[in-house]
């Protein structure tokens, strides 16, 4: 069905997420069949086909081919519309904060952020859906990890020093023992002041300091902490090039006391809804391999690094390295 309301592809069969038309696939169709899923009521099937498709999309065009594919035919396509009507894909997109990822936007993947005040059965369901796509699996899957890194910390050291850089709302601080149990000195840094204002709210009574303060303090030697024990930042290096990540992690390395530990996720380019994290949300990260990751500790010094390792989370979308320190 095309945008007016008229059916053009009467040849058109279903084969997985793509319509073939005549043996040609053409993203324009893809949408329209979208649509016309969606419009019935199959809504988490149709999202779920989107969802391949324009990942594989992606990966068949070339950079400025998707960006512009994603400028004109997707977001002009009533099928965007359709699909805003969900919360967190609208407010990733439209960065009230100035980015996509802020904290209230990371509370819909952690089911904090009510839902309440959107209505309707559309609303429901998308948002379902929207909760179980592989991203926002892994970003759970990432809290607990680093929850339990706390609590490890936590077990071995009395009352370890812990580093959250680009803290956001902190959430992972409420799955940790640790913290719950004021076992920890904990230093929470963002460069938003509502992030610092609503971890001071929450856990200041559990013993987090939040302190705003940005990567570039950091970088530029103006913001530094000593003797940490754990030094991390959740979803700060999927923004971050090269250079700058490398350089951020020798900045909080030189932070950490003898067998402290630097932690960093980052997402991987295996993740199966890129796709529609840059169409939909406008979410553009930057997706690091394993030799990418094991490059942010290239410029650590040898003879202070104790060990050095590559895991992931349960839903394998989010590598961590992990660095020890002499």
């Amino acid at each position: 069905m095309t945008r007016d309301g008229k059916h053009t592809h009467e040849h058109a069969k279903g084969i997985g997420p793509l319509m073939i038309v005549d043996g040609i696939t053409t993203p324009e169709l893809i949408l329209d069949a979208t649509y016309e899923r969606l419009a019935g009521g199959d809504i988490f099937d149709a999202m779920e086909s989107l969802l391949v498709s324009l990942t594989a999309l992606r990966s068949s065009l070339e950079h400025q081919a998707w960006l512009d594919f994603c400028a004109t035919s997707l977001r002009t396509h009533p099928v965007f519309a359709f699909v805003h009507q969900a919360p967190f894909t609208k407010r990733a997109f439209d960065k009230p904060r100035g980015y996509p990822g802020d904290a209230v936007t990371l509370d819909y993947i952690y089911g904090v952020e009510s839902l309440r005040e959107h209505t309707g059965p559309e609303v429901a369901r998308l948002s379902a859906w929207e909760f179980q796509t592989p991203s926002c699996r892994s970003v759970r899957a990432r809290k607990d990890v680093l929850a339990k890194h706390i609590d490890d910390i936590a077990a071995l050291v009395s009352r370890p020093r812990v580093l959250s850089l680009a803290c956001g709302h902190l959430r992972e601080a409420r799955t940790s023992e640790a913290v719950l149990n004021r076992a920890v000195d904990f230093v929470a840094v963002d460069q938003d002041p509502d992030s610092v204002a609503t971890v001071d709210a929450q856990l200041k009574e559990y013993g987090v300091r939040a302190i705003k303060g940005s990567v570039r303090a950091v970088l530029a030697k103006k913001l530094a902490f000593q003797e940490l024990d754990l030094a991390y930042a959740a979803g700060l290096y999927d923004y971050l090039g090269q250079p700058m990540a490398k350089e951020l992690s020798s900045r909080l390395f030189e932070m950490l006391r003898s067998g402290g530990r630097l932690l960093i996720p980052n997402f991987n380019p295996t993740l199966r809804d890129i796709g529609y994290l840059e169409g939909f949300m406008d979410w553009q990260l930057i997706y690091r391999d394993d030799d990418a990751m094991l490059d942010l500790a290239s410029a650590l010094p040898a003879n202070q690094v104790a060990g050095c390792e590559l895991f992931r989370e349960s839903h394998g979308n989010i590598t961590f390295l992990a660095v020890t320190k002499v």
